[in-house]
C-alpha cells in the first residue's frame, strides 16, 4: 500500500516524465500541437484512454468512433501500455496515438504521466474506457485541469468486483462529468453499484457499419480458404481468447450438437496474445473428438466475409457489454445463440433474432445450436429480423453523432461554468 506522502512523491516526479519521440511519431506530435480550425475555431481535443490498442471489442469500438467524428472534434488515442501492430491499418492515419508503454498494475505514477500529457496537448475532453484506465485517467484530467472528464463502461471479465475497486469508483465519480453505458445493463449496474445517478449517464449503445455488412459479400471465397465445403453448417465466433469468453463450454457445446450435425463446423477467430490458451483449446477439442472440425483462424480482417461464410453465429461469453461482434452477425442476417448475460439480451431477442441460453451450460447450448443448423427457413426469418433490428437501433452514424453531441455539449456547458466564474459575472448560487 501507498500511503499518502508517497504518492504525491510519485505524482511530482512523474509530472517531470513525457512519453519519449519514439512512443509518439512525428505525425502524431504534428496534429496534436495543431491548434487551428474551421473559421477561426478551434476543434474540441479529446484523447481517448485504453490499456492497449488492438482489434478487440471495446478498442476496436474507439477505432471505429474515432475514424469518424466530424472535423469540430480532433480525436487523438493514448495507450497506457502498446498499440498492436495490426490496428495501424484500420485506424485513420490521421488520429494521433500515444503509447506510454507502462506497466498499469497500482502504477500510480501513470497519474502524474498523464497529467503532463493532457496539459502538453492542452486536452479539452478526456475520454476513459472501462476500469483499467478510470483511476488513472480521471485523477490525471483533474490534475492537469481538463475542463471536461468523461468514462465510458464498455463490460467487465468479473462477476462482481472486489471492495476495494468499487470503493475506487465511487469515490472518483464526483470528478467525471459524464459515463457513457453502452447498453441498457451497464446502466443499471452504473447506478446500483457505482452510485452514478440517472442524469449523469449517457446510454450510446455500440453501433455498426451497415453498409460494411450489409453488402454482397464473398462467403464462397472465405469458405474456400479455410477448407470448408459448400454444404457444411459453419458456426460462427469471434473475440478474443480470454477466460471471460469461455471457449471450452463453446467447444463442448459444438461437440454436442454435431452428434446430431455431422456436417458442422466450428470456426474461432481471435488471438490469445500468447497466454496460452489457444493450446488449451485445441487439446480440449482434440480430447471431445472434434479438432479436425474446428478452424483456429487466429486475427482476421475480413469479418464480413467470415459472416457472410457462416449459418450461425454463437457467443458463449459469461459476461458481455454490448458485443458489437453480435451486431455484426445481425447486420450480416445471421441468426445468432448466446448466453443471456449482460447486454446480450438486449441484443438477442429470444425466439426473434436468435437464441438466449445460460452461461455455462454446454448442453443447453449445443441443443440450440443443432435446432437452428436443422431448420434452414427459421434461421433466414430470424437473420432477416436482425437486420432490421440493427439498422433501426445500431447504426453507425447514429452512434457517432451521440458521441460528437455528448463532446460538444459537455465542453459547451464547462465553457459556459468558467464565463459565469469570471469577475463581474452574476454566480448562481446553489447545487447543479
Amino acid at each position: 500500500m501507498h500511503n499518502d506522502r508517497s504518492l504525491n512523491a510519485s505524482f511530482k516526479a512523474s509530472l517531470e516524465s513525457k512519453p519519449t519521440a519514439s512512443t509518439t511519431p512525428a505525425r502524431a506530435r504534428r496534429l496534436m500541437t495543431s491548434a487551428d480550425g474551421h473559421a477561426g475555431v478551434r476543434p474540441i481535443r479529446v484523447m481517448h484512454v485504453v490499456g492497449s490498442l488492438a482489434l478487440a471489442g471495446m478498442e476496436y469500438g474507439v477505432i471505429k468512433v474515432v475514424n469518424r467524428l466530424p472535423e469540430r472534434i480532433q480525436p487523438s488515442i493514448c495507450c497506457l501500455r502498446h498499440q498492436e501492430e495490426a490496428t495501424r491499418a484500420v485506424l485513420d492515419p490521421r488520429v494521433p496515438v500515444v503509447e506510454l508503454r507502462r506497466s498499469t498494475h497500482r502504477n500510480y505514477a501513470l497519474v502524474g504521466v498523464l497529467a503532463a500529457l493532457f496539459r502538453r496537448e492542452r486536452i479539452d475532453v478526456v475520454h476513459s474506457h472501462n476500469w483499467l484506465t478510470y483511476l488513472y485517467a480521471v485523477l490525471g484530467a483533474r490534475l492537469a485541469g481538463v475542463p471536461v472528464v468523461i468514462h465510458g463502461e464498455h463490460g467487465h471479465d468479473e462477476a462482481a468486483a472486489p471492495a476495494r475497486r468499487l470503493w475506487g469508483k465511487r469515490a472518483l465519480k464526483p470528478w467525471v462529468t459524464r459515463f457513457v453505458a453502452v447498453s441498457a445493463n451497464i446502466a443499471r449496474e452504473l447506478e446500483r453499484e457505482w452510485g452514478v445517478p440517472s442524469g449523469r449517464i449517457a446510454c450510446i449503445p455500440n453501433g455498426v457499419d451497415l453498409l460494411a455488412f450489409g453488402g454482397h459479400l464473398d462467403g464462397a471465397r472465405v469458405r474456400r480458404d479455410l477448407g470448408l465445403e459448400p454444404e457444411d453448417e459453419v458456426v460462427l465466433n469471434v473475440g478474443g481468447i480470454r477466460p471471460v469468453k469461455d471457449h471450452p463450454t463453446l467447444l463442448r457445446a459444438f461437440a454436442h450438437a454435431r452428434a446430431s450435425r455431422p456436417r458442422a463446423r466450428l470456426v474461432l477467430v481471435g488471438t490469445d496474445y500468447d497466454r496460452g490458451l489457444r493450446s488449451g483449446l485445441e487439446s480440449l477439442a482434440s480430447e471431445l473428438g472434434v479438432r479436425d472440425d474446428v478452424r483456429f483462424t487466429g486475427v482476421r480482417r475480413d469479418i464480413p466475409e467470415l459472416l457472410a461464410a457462416s449459418d450461425l453465429y454463437v457467443n458463449s461469453s459469461l459476461y458481455e457489454g454490448m458485443s458489437n461482434t453480435i451486431l455484426e452477425a445481425m447486420a450480416t442476417r445471421k441468426p445468432v445463440v448466446a448466453t443471456a448475460v449482460g447486454g446480450n439480451a438486449d441484443l438477442v431477442r429470444e425466439g426473434v433474432t436468435g437464441l438466449l441460453v445460460p452461461a455455462g451450460s454446454w448442453k443447453r447450448m449445443g441443443d440450440r445450436m443443432a435446432e437452428l443448423l436443422a431448420d434452414r427457413e427459421r434461421r433466414s426469418a430470424m437473420g432477416a429480423a436482425a437486420r432490421l433490428q440493427v439498422e433501426t437501433r445500431h447504426d453507425m452514424a447514429s452512434m457517432v453523432d451521440a458521441y460528437a453531441s455528448l463532446y460538444a455539449q459537455c465542453f459547451e456547458r464547462s465553457r459556459a461554468g468558467r464565463r459565469s466564474a469570471w469577475p463581474g459575472s452574476r454566480v448562481r448560487s446553489g447545487g447543479a
